[in-house]
């Protein structure tokens, strides 16, 4: 079958002044206009009549033709725009197109799509389209900056909700919870190999309201294991902390921190030294006792800082070299991600206790996070007229979620008590159980997880918002 006139247009095998072109879309003047700056719109795929598209590719040509009548609108300066499209019966052309045609008040239609006229040469054919051409393009700058505005002002909006929030959570905090103190009635005891020892200790209430406290040792220790005889109340309070030493214990001295956790934390901790003795019926060798850690020792963030330059290198390159496709398989790859870094960040609510306690602020800004992401969910998914908003909103929240929890690697967890050096903060978030942390396996996952998640859903969402400002 030969290939219809428009079809070798597109292919540029006959010359058009083209006044319009994307992947999807080609416009260009008619040869022989009803009135000069005649305009066709059609679809770069052979479509027959506007039955054969679909709806998504017809709702994409609604705003094409938009865009190019506001254009030869303005180009031109004409009163008004006709719009035509003839399907089936009498289509001269058998490829879907709109006629978009200039109207001026005292120049009245003779009849249907007459009489013809023709420019009077190529020169002042070049002059309508490159007035088309620049009209567009500014309706194009126009409706971004336009776009722009409205996302400020709700991102603007959407900052100050965030630090409302913060203010209210820490204002609860501050009624709510308190700070308290630890002491022993001795700081240093010697413990034979397999047996046990008591010590008195007390909580007492330092400032802020009272609520259930314990007591709590670091590091763990698979030798010695501490049992207070009261647990869980309210400060101020006393009792004994029985120390069991196991009978294969190394004979060496343990150095402990002993604190208060819950809702009333220490200050500070009171350090502990246990001296583990020979037994007398015990011909173990002395040994240098071990260093003792919290799970696994090694640090992954090296393969959590691979896997996150892998997620942004490939998220960018498959946007920029599939572009539409790219954007539908992001609605589907960000809902995801959502849901990972959601599932991330309800785990690190739920058991990270530290972060709780000694870190009041993120676990705010935690908090705030989750539930601007449900909203923002929402409304990227349910809601189209926020959609475009929600997207932006969404892909800079996200961003600088991310920029944040590498600031608080970097920076060693501040506004904490228990902030420390670079090393400090990037184990406690990425180190999977490295030494001297309070970390755990689980709680490093739920971090590198969280911040997977959270920069494909920036990327993702920022992505499909530009593009969808570039195709408006």
């Amino acid at each position: 079958m030969e290939e219809c006139i428009f079809c070798k247009i597109i292919k540029n095998e006959i010359k058009a002044s083209t006044i319009f072109e994307d992947d999807r879309f080609i416009a260009f003047l008619d040869k022989s206009p009803i009135f000069k700056g005649h305009t066709l719109l059609i679809p770069k795929k052979h479509i027959e009549t506007i039955f054969d598209f679909s709806e998504d590719y017809l709702k994409d040509l609604a705003v094409e033709t938009k865009r190019i009548a506001e254009g030869v609108k303005k180009g031109i300066g004409c009163d008004g725009i006709l719009l035509i499209n003839n399907n089936i019966v009498s289509q001269s052309v058998p490829h879907f197109h709109v006629h978009i045609i200039p109207r001026e008040k005292g120049k009245p239609l003779r009849g249907f799509m007459w009489p013809r006229t023709r420019y009077k040469n190529e020169i002042e054919e070049e002059e309508f389209k490159a007035k088309i051409e620049k009209a567009i393009e500014m309706l194009k700058s126009d409706n971004i900056v336009r776009v722009s505005m409205e996302a400020k002002q709700a991102i603007i909006v959407s900052i100050a909700f965030i630090f409302l929030l913060v203010f209210a959570f820490n204002a609860v905090h501050a009624v709510g919870y308190g700070h308290s103190k630890v002491t022993l009635t001795q700081y240093s005891v010697n413990i034979s190999q397999g047996s046990s020892a008591d010590i008195g200790f007390t909580i007492a209430l330092f400032n802020g309201s009272y609520w259930g406290t314990s007591l709590a040792e670091s590091p763990l220790n698979s030798y010695i294991t501490f049992t207070p005889s009261v647990s869980d109340q309210d400060p101020t309070y006393s009792g004994t902390l029985a120390i069991n030493v196991a009978k294969g214990t190394p004979i060496g001295t343990y150095k402990f921190n002993i604190s208060a956790t819950g809702d009333d934390p220490s200050v500070s901790s009171v350090q502990l030294t246990v001296n583990v003795l020979n037994s007398t019926n015990s011909t173990a060798p002395s040994v240098t006792p071990p260093v003792v850690s919290t799970s696994k020792p090694t640090n992954y963030f090296d393969y959590v800082g691979s896997i996150f330059l892998v997620v942004i290198i490939v998220l960018l390159g498959l946007g920029l070299l599939m572009k539409r496709k790219f954007v539908k398989a992001a609605n589907y790859t960000m809902l995801g991600s959502i849901i990972l870094s959601l599932a991330a960040a309800a785990y690190l609510l739920a058991y990270d206790s530290l972060l709780r306690i000694s870190g009041a602020l993120h676990y705010d800004i935690l908090i705030v996070f989750f539930i601007l992401t449900i909203i923002l969910a929402y409304l990227v998914y349910g809601n189209k007229k926020m959609h475009r908003n929600a997207l932006l909103i969404l892909g800079s929240l996200s961003a600088l979620f991310v920029l944040a929890m590498f600031l608080d690697a970097i920076l060693g967890l501040p506004l904490t008590q228990v902030s420390g050096s670079l090393s400090y903060g990037f184990n406690y978030l990425f180190g999977f159980g490295a030494p001297s942390t309070y970390s755990s396996y689980n709680i490093s996952f739920a971090f590198s997880l969280l911040l997977l998640s959270v920069t494909a859903t920036s990327i993702l969402s920022l992505f499909s918002y530009f593009f969808e400002v570039k195709k408006k």
